[in-house]
Parts: C-alpha cells; sequence; structure tokens
C-alpha cells in the first residue's frame, strides 16, 4: 500500500513539474544545457575564468545542485500543500517529503544522460572512476533526504521557512564550488569553507565527471557518515512531530 502511494506521489509530482509545458520532460535535459550555456558565456567571456572545458566544467556541478535545490525547495511545502490530504486519511506522513526528493532524484537520473553527448564532444573517456557515481549520489540523496524531512517538519509550525529557504539557497549556491574551482577560496579559510556538506559532494562529482579521476576515499566517508547522520536526525524529528500536523495545517 505504502508503495503504491509513494508511486503515485512521485509520479504526480513530476506530472506536475512539467504539466501544460510543450517540452515536457525534455526540459529535464534541456534546462542544465541552457545554464550551462549562460553560466558558460558570462565566466569565459566576461569574467574570463580559464579553466579549460568549462561548460563541462559547470555541467558537472550545475546537475546534483539543480537536484538539491529543487528537492529542497518541494520538500518544504509539501505537508502544507497536501493539507487536505493529511487531514483527511491516514498514511505515513513521511512519504510526502520522500516523493519530492524522489521525483527530482528521477530528473537528475534522466539529466546525467546529457553527459552522454557532452562527453563525446569534449573527448572525455569514462573510466573506472564511474564507479563510484551511485556511492556519490546515495550519499547526496540521503543527505538532502534528512533536510527534507526537517525542513517540511518545522514549515508546518513555522510558515516562514518556506520563504527563508529560498534565501539561503541562494546563498548556498554562491558559497558551493559550482561555478568557480575550489582552489579560488584563500587557504586560510578552506578549512570553515569545507564545513558546508555540499562542497566535497560537488567536488565529489566533479571529480568523477569532469576530472575522471576516483573521489578521496576520506569524502567518500565523510560524505557518506554525513548523510546517514542527517537522515536519521531529520526522520525522528519528523516522526515526533508528525502527530500535530493535521491540527497545526
Amino acid at each position: 500500500m505504502h508503495k503504491d502511494l509513494l508511486k503515485s506521489l512521485v509520479q504526480r509530482n513530476l506530472s506536475i513539474q512539467y504539466k501544460g509545458s510543450a517540452l515536457g520532460f525534455i526540459w529535464i535535459l534541456l534546462e542544465p544545457i541552457l545554464n550551462m550555456a549562460i553560466l558558460s558565456f558570462v565566466f569565459t567571456k566576461i569574467i574570463r575564468f580559464q579553466i579549460d572545458k568549462f561548460p563541462l566544467f559547470i555541467l558537472s556541478a550545475i546537475l546534483p545542485w539543480n537536484f538539491f535545490s529543487r528537492a529542497l525547495s518541494e520538500a518544504t511545502s509539501s505537508i502544507i500543500e497536501n493539507a487536505n490530504l493529511v487531514k483527511k486519511a491516514y498514511f505515513r506522513r513521511e512519504l510526502l517529503p520522500i516523493s519530492s526528493v524522489l521525483s527530482n532524484f528521477v530528473s537528475l537520473i534522466f539529466s546525467l544522460l546529457v553527459f552522454i553527448p557532452v562527453l563525446v564532444l569534449f573527448k572525455i573517456p569514462l573510466n573506472l572512476s564511474i564507479f563510484f557515481l551511485p556511492v556519490v549520489i546515495c550519499s547526496h540523496m540521503l543527505f538532502t533526504l534528512g533536510l527534507a524531512f526537517f525542513l517540511s517538519c518545522v514549515n508546518v509550525y513555522f510558515r516562514d521557512i518556506n520563504s527563508i529557504i529560498r534565501f539561503i539557497l541562494m546563498l548556498w549556491f554562491y558559497l558551493t564550488p559550482i561555478f568557480y574551482p575550489l582552489s579560488m577560496v584563500p587557504q586560510d579559510l578552506r578549512y570553515i569553507y569545507k564545513l558546508n556538506p555540499m562542497v566535497s559532494i560537488i567536488a565529489m562529482y566533479r571529480n568523477i565527471l569532469f576530472e575522471g579521476k576516483i573521489p578521496q576515499f576520506s569524502d567518500l566517508c565523510i560524505a557518506s557518515i554525513t548523510g546517514i547522520a542527517v537522515t536519521a536526525v531529520g526522520y525522528v524529528i519528523f516522526r515526533k512531530y508528525q502527530s500535530g500536523f493535521a491540527k497545526e495545517i
């Protein structure tokens, strides 16, 4: 029963995302390419970053960031937007933020298909590092899911969270090495900078998809432990306060 409901919620979320769009699911592949083209133009023709194969450099980071940003935005409001369902029917409430994360995860997987023609275009060979990609994706998804549990819960009791998270994500974007390399961060600030979990996550995506390198073992371990810990904490908080959802909304 729960699996069927989760599947229906994911399908509904995907259909809502592209409802009324003439291109439909093609946007999953087209949007990151357009983002890549715009950022590449700005940072190679105007600001002039001297980074070899800059479009691929950008794309390797913008795809996982889009998943993270959209999943959190949608998950934060998932309980409020399904108020009628929460009030009228009994089901596991955590399925709502989970479905928001999973629907965007589907988009991420399809978006990664963009790399097939891009890798060919830039003559980037695939190597053994690609086998570490599922580990990175899993850690990334767990981290996102844990935050989704927490934010969707808090938003029920403090409605300003939905607005605040947009500002936080914008700030978070600039504090993560997406359109610039980690080497540009001053050495004396790098230790503090790396406290941002998305720094190592984006770095590992870029290691695999742009540099063709196996991520550092320490980064893999830290990302995995962080993902599991954040998911556990987020889920415990969600379960503790979910009994009051129907009353609050």
